[in-house]
């Protein structure tokens, strides 16, 4: 597991109104998207820190380049 994912999952189970899914890939599926504000930009931080960006919504990893043929 990518040490930046798993750090960002810690963060996310510690702020407790969420629910952080790992998923097979290495993404994170976050449900209930946060209530609040607040809870939002605590949220972007711990995603920004980890340098996990939203690639669907509600789910966040890192991007992967497109392969090219």
């Amino acid at each position: 597991m990518n040490e930046n994912v798993n750090r960002a999952m810690g963060e996310l189970v510690a702020l407790g109104a969420i629910h952080p899914y790992l998923l097979a890939d290495d993404t994170i599926e976050l449900r209930p998207s946060p209530a609040s504000p607040e809870l939002s930009q605590k949220v972007a931080e711990i995603f920004e820190r980890a340098g996990l960006r939203e690639l669907e919504p509600w789910v966040w990893g890192v991007p992967q380049a497109d392969k090219v043929d």
